[in-house]
């Protein structure tokens, strides 16, 4: 079905079938939209959510799917654009985006963020996967946002000369104090391009004047080296700005409040680092696998494991 125009009345979209919003889609007071579990939605144009009613609410089985096409030249919009206007809320959603897009005031629970997607105006992120976003406008609107807290940041991109407080999450200016900083985070493996080199990103901390920034709420890094977690800070250490970003209260071990994760393999005793030659060699023989993760696991299913020298890793 094709989704457009002014939506005045109740709708209810289900997986039965394939959704195109190919236009401009607004709600007036009276409209409610409710998107099933299950349910695909690919977005072509534009979607204002003011006045009506928004019922975007999947399962852990069973997902929303917003799929954001369109081109380069494009933008796809999802928002709230009146910001006094009642927040409405995403969850169990995957939000995907080939080019990019925004989102404006909204509250997005227990999903994945997943493109080239940039949240804007007070978005807040609460349990969520925010992974492989890629793109100058990928990451857009980090301190513009509101809570954020038990995210998971992995994977992503910033495609600039450098990373800022309007591009990154974890950031501080001395216009945007670090009050609005992720909560219960796991942020690792991120990196920003400049001039085509590649360079790891934690945090961005410019400030005019010296001060000791602390994490209201610590976070995890994906590793507990501070020497290596610093190579990702920008802050007085690197010429940035006046100000030092205090790491000391970090997490040891990733937030259980973010989506279940490996975070630590060991092999036959010794801990693997991604960024570390492993002294222990691995060859024919028996070898000790254990691997870690960041919540208990569900025991009655049994885990699928795989080796191998190259993706997909079945060798």
């Amino acid at each position: 079905s094709y989704l457009n125009g002014v939506l005045d009345t109740g709708l209810t979209v289900g997986p039965d079938k394939k959704h195109v919003i190919n236009g401009n889609l607004a709600l007036t007071k009276n409209g409610v939209l409710n998107i099933l579990p299950g349910t695909t939605i690919n977005i072509e144009g534009n979607c204002m959510f003011d006045l009506g009613e928004i019922n975007i609410v999947g399962t852990p089985d069973s997902m929303i799917n917003i799929i954001f096409l369109g081109d380069q030249n494009d933008f796809g919009i999802m928002e709230i654009a009146d910001a006094s206007a009642p927040k409405k809320t995403i969850k169990y959603t995957n939000i995907l985006s080939h080019y990019r897009n925004r989102i404006f005031n909204l509250t997005i629970n227990n999903s994945c963020i997943n493109g080239n997607v940039a949240l804007f105006g007070e978005c807040s992120l609460k349990s969520c996967n925010i992974i492989n976003n890629n793109g100058l406008w990928a990451l857009s609107g980090g301190m513009l946002c509101g809570d954020i807290n038990g995210n998971h940041f992995d994977n992503n991109i910033c495609n600039n000369i450098f990373p800022s407080h309007n591009n990154w999450y974890l950031a501080a200016s001395s216009s945007a104090p670090a009050s609005s900083t992720p909560h219960n985070c796991n942020i690792h493996s991120n990196t920003y391009v400049s001039f085509d080199k590649q360079y790891p990103l934690v945090a961005y901390i410019d400030m005019s004047t010296p001060n000791v920034v602390t994490l209201e709420d610590p976070c995890w890094f994906g590793t507990n080296d501070e020497e290596y977690i610093r190579q990702g800070i920008y802050d007085i250490h690197q010429n940035v700005g006046y100000a030092e970003l205090d790491i000391s209260n970090r997490l040891k071990r990733p937030a259980k409040e973010a989506h279940g994760i490996v975070w630590k393999i060991h092999v036959d005793g010794e801990e693997i680092m991604p960024y570390k030659k492993t002294s222990t060699p691995i060859g024919v023989g028996k070898h000790k696998f254990e691997v870690y993760y960041n919540r208990a696991m569900d025991t009655s299913i049994n885990p699928s494991i795989s080796f191998g020298v190259r993706e997909p890793y079945t060798q």
